[in-house]
């Protein structure tokens, strides 16, 4: 197989919906982005609730240069909760991005940014317009996290959810 057609085998068109949702914004520290997001699971606690999926988290890239990033983590939970917008909290009943395409990022040490330029890379080749947000549904194995990475579409010519797309 060629390898530009092994390279994109691994994007899929896919879905991102998640249900009594949790969020919360912040700018920070990027390498804080773990211990920030725990606050989600803290504040679901408070409320009697508790987390039924990944966390999902967008970041800003105001400055790759920068230590610093604008941070939005998502956390589904197993019911609804009266959130407080003061302390930066917002509830929403769902999150639904139905038409995304999706690469996993499991490389150790390789930027986000990479994979992100890889799915855009495939949207424009395809005749997809594409949002300038990609959605990261963080998962931990063993301690150690990976990202299956989101980038919102539109609609056009899609295949049945989660079918990989023909790479010409």
């Amino acid at each position: 197989m060629p390898a530009e057609k092994q390279k994109h085998s691994r994007i899929k068109e896919s879905s991102l919906i998640l249900f009594n949702v949790l969020s919360r914004t912040e700018t920070i520290e990027k390498a804080m982005w773990l211990e920030r997001a725990e606050i989600l699971k803290i504040e679901a606690v408070k409320h009697g609730l508790y987390p039924v999926g990944p966390l999902v988290m967008t970041s800003e890239q105001m400055d790759p240069l920068s230590a610093r990033d604008t941070f939005t983590f998502y956390l589904p939970l197993n019911g609804s909760l009266k959130a407080d917008p003061e302390a930066g909290f917002v509830f929403q009943p769902s999150l639904m991005l139905e038409h995304t395409l999706s690469l996993r990022h499991d490389e150790e040490g390789k930027p986000f940014s990479v994979s992100h330029r890889e799915l855009q890379a495939f949207a424009r080749q395809h005749g997809f317009s594409c949002s300038s947000v990609f959605y990261h549904v963080m998962i931990a194995v063993y301690g150690e996290w990976y990202a299956e990475i989101h980038l919102p579409v539109s609609v056009g010519g899609l295949l049945p959810n989660g079918q990989e797309m023909p790479v010409e």
